[in-house]
């Protein structure tokens, strides 16, 4: 879903990584399962979301971000 966003605009950039192929970003980011998305190294969304979650998670960091 992720992608779908990125793929509407262009201030948004998406990249899937495999926990296992890169072990080290997993535990960085502490990723125990996946689904695990991470916006702006700031923000996790645990498990799968609903495109309004995502939605409301970048909406946050915007508001955050002014």
């Amino acid at each position: 879903m992720a992608h779908k966003f990125a793929f509407e605009s262009p201030h948004i950039t998406v990249e899937a990584v495999s926990a296992v192929m890169m072990p080290d970003l997993a535990q960085y980011y502490k990723v125990l399962g996946t689904p695990h998305t991470v916006l702006n190294s700031a923000r996790h969304l645990k498990g799968r979301i609903r495109e309004e979650q995502l939605l409301e998670a970048i909406q946050l960091l915007i508001r955050k971000n002014k």
